[in-house]
């Protein structure tokens, strides 16, 4: 290796002669002092510079490192241990002789073995038996190729038929990933992991990275899903309203990984979906195409009034719903048991989205750029017979994107700048004193409070939740929803708890499942990385990134002053949210501000010795490791002592020539008064 720079060398001359032809090395390890090379036909150990030969009893399969054992497949006479560089049978596991091993992984006190066609066997103590699980049976028919240990409780397997089981060690399946679920192909043929806890898979066409160390996961196309603005869980099925309709799926049968996950279409409610709400243990569904209720799979028309926002049953009436549309208020009723459209509101003209309840038993109504509207409706609840409207004049700080919720069984208003209750002796808003101190947070524009007394809220791009503590306060949890920023849909952002272990979230690309109990290091350390130091004015590597740099110190000719500095970080969560921060020392006076440009150049630096040291800082606010480029500029020819010896040769020479030329005018100047003096005794 040179400056960073990868060089392979070849140990083929090393092999004995006879050895020297062989086909493909499928695995190496490194173990102590040891090279191993494993083909079909032989091991090569490499020590000490000398190749060691093992030929194979018939043809190898795959070989594996587990626990310290160096274990080999052969064909047809099955299991081979390696002891002291020779192979021996692998006592009690004679039943597998001559089938295809594809994986060996620790587990317990012993080991799994993978077969392609007869699932799995768990092996200890010289005993081997048919590991009869859920996991064994699925994976027999959908053909292990690949397995990896992701930590204490759960294993992976990648199938050539269909994509990536996840199961733990009692072999119950916690997770079926394949192609209809997001995968590129469900052909697996290796998995890694990283430092993380992530998993990388190697695919038949490429590359997948799964996120699984996340309390978050996604619904999205592969689920036949699109952009998420509200859901409800109703008779077993969850129904999820996005801008293409309402989709459903059994709940259930969702919860088990191993089933599919493709989302079914409600018929009749293709497009945009504003609301689903259970009133009166019926289904409805604000639509932009109007009012509908949804008995299973299909959906029927009530209202076909377009622009369906919310609905709202009035205080202490149960056959009454008032609905909030584009452009008016909405009343339904019941007859004979089955809820119609009974009147559209007469007296009140404006789009109501937002509805809550007031004590007195009026609405209010909260407009997205104009106020909050306080609204009387007769005892009929078929017409308007007065109306309120108050804005920033009555004590609002803001006209615009008010947003009116329950809270605390009372209408709170958040502004996006603190929240406001009505305060009835002066007819107009004050700022709620208890909640605007029982949460940190003032900037939400919505909040929604769960069964648990769980307040979640939503800014303009960050969602969070303020979980209720057993003291009566409230703890912010926000760290592992700063994946969602920017993703949620503004203005329209929605949250369903469904229980304490199943939170569901819209997205612009559908939704996101959040598991409470999941827990995940947000802290774990990762280091930052220098890729590439390039001279700019001719773009000629200096460093190539592979080399540990705490020992190493460039010295440069002052021609190449000017330098190009590439880094990056090993965080793959959410590589697009790194930022860095670089500092110069000798040149800088303090660190630069985080960015997410991976790149700095300098131009025209002096002559001197410099450290380029950076920083990484991921999605989760946590920062990288310090890594650093030591380098120095020599000074320009004209500085050097060469240069100086120069100078200094050339000024004694010209104080000589000066001294020189001095003496020579002096005795010119004698001679010339010597020649005027006598031609003045010649003419006296």
């Amino acid at each position: 290796m040179k400056n960073g720079k990868l060089e392979f060398t070849s140990l083929h001359n090393l092999l004995p002669p006879d050895y020297q032809d062989f086909g493909e090395i499928w695995k190496i390890y490194n173990i102590d002092s040891q090279l191993i090379f494993q083909s079909f036909e032989r091991i090569m150990i490499l020590h000490d510079q000398k190749f060691k030969i093992i030929e194979a009893p018939n043809n190898f399969h795959f070989s594996y490192y587990i626990n310290d054992r160096f274990i080999i497949n052969d064909q047809i006479d099955g299991l081979f241990e390696l002891f002291d560089e020779k192979l021996e049978p692998l006592k009690g596991t004679e039943l597998l002789a001559g089938k295809l091993i594809w994986s060996i992984i620790p587990h317990d006190n012993g080991m799994l073995i993978a077969t392609a066609d007869d699932g799995l066997f768990y092996y200890e103590n010289e005993q081997l038996i048919y590991w009869d699980t859920e996991a064994s049976a699925l994976l027999r028919e959908k053909q292990i190729y690949c397995g990896i240990k992701i930590d204490e409780q759960n294993i992976a397997f990648g199938t050539i038929q269909d994509g990536l089981i996840i199961c733990n060690n009692e072999g119950h399946i916690k997770q079926h990933l394949n192609i209809d679920r997001g995968l590129q192909n469900n052909t697996i043929l290796s998995l890694s992991k990283d430092m993380f806890g992530n998993l990388w898979l190697g695919l038949d066409n490429g590359i997948d990275y799964l996120e699984i160390n996340s309390p978050l996961s996604y619904f999205s196309y592969p689920s036949n899903l699109s952009a998420g603005y509200t859901a409800v869980l109703f008779k077993d099925n969850l129904y999820l309203g996005t801008n293409r309709g309402v989709f459903y799926h059994n709940w259930e049968s969702l919860k088990n990984s191993n089933t599919g996950q493709q989302f079914k279409l409600v018929k009749n409610t293709q497009g945009q979906v504003w609301d689903l709400k259970v009133i009166d243990n019926t289904l409805f569904c604000g639509h932009n195409s109007g009012i509908f209720t949804i008995k299973d799979s299909t959906a029927k028309l009530l209202s076909d009034v377009q622009g369906a926002w919310s609905f709202i049953e009035p205080k202490n009436e149960k056959d009454v719903i008032i609905s909030g549309t584009y452009t008016n208020l909405i009343k339904l009723g019941k007859k004979s048991k089955v809820w119609e459209q009974k009147a559209i509101v007469e007296g009140f003209k404006e789009s109501s989205r937002f509805l809550s309840n007031a004590e007195n038993g009026n609405l209010w109504m909260s407009h997205g750029y104009k106020g909050v509207f306080n609204i009387t409706l007769n005892t009929t609840y078929d017409s308007v017979i007065s109306v309120q409207f108050y804005d920033r004049n009555k004590g609002f700080p803001t006209d615009k994107n008010i947003v009116v919720v329950d809270i605390f069984g009372e209408s709170v208003f958040c502004t996006g700048n603190g929240y406001y209750i009505f305060n009835e002796s002066s007819n107009s808003f004050i700022p709620h004193e208890y909640l605007n101190k029982l949460i940190s947070r003032s900037d939400a524009s919505k909040l929604v409070q769960d069964s648990w007394k769980n307040i979640w809220y939503f800014t303009d791009d960050e969602t969070g939740v303020f979980r209720y503590q057993e003291d009566g306060s409230y703890l912010d949890v926000s760290l592992p929803f700063r994946e969602l920023s920017g993703r949620t849909i503004r203005s329209f952002q929605f949250v369903l708890p469904l229980d304490e272990k199943n939170v569901f979230i819209g997205m612009q690309e559908g939704f996101a499942h959040y598991t409470p109990d999941f827990t995940k290091n947000y802290n774990k350390s990762y280091p930052a990385l220098i890729r590439k130091v390039a001279i700019a004015s001719n773009d000629s590597v200096i460093f190539w990134g592979n080399e540990n740099l705490d020992a190493k110190n460039f010295i440069l000719p002052y021609v190449s002053n000017q330098l190009n500095f590439s880094f990056s970080a090993l965080d793959y969560e959410n590589p697009e949210k790194l930022q860095f921060s670089t500092f110069l020392e000798g040149f800088d006076q303090d660190w630069t501000a985080w960015d997410k440009t991976s790149m700095r150049q300098f131009t025209n630096l002096k002559h001197g010795t410099y450290t380029f040291k950076v920083k990484a800082k991921n999605l989760f606010n946590t920062e990288s490791s310090t890594v650093q480029f030591a380098f120095e500029i020599l000074p320009p020819w004209y500085y050097s002592w060469w240069a100086y010896a120069f100078y200094i040769f050339i000024a004694i020479g010209m104080i000589y020539s000066g001294v020189k030329y001095l003496k020579y005018r002096v005795i010119k100047s004698k001679l010339l008064y010597a020649q005027m003096q006598q031609k003045k005794v010649s003419g006296t």
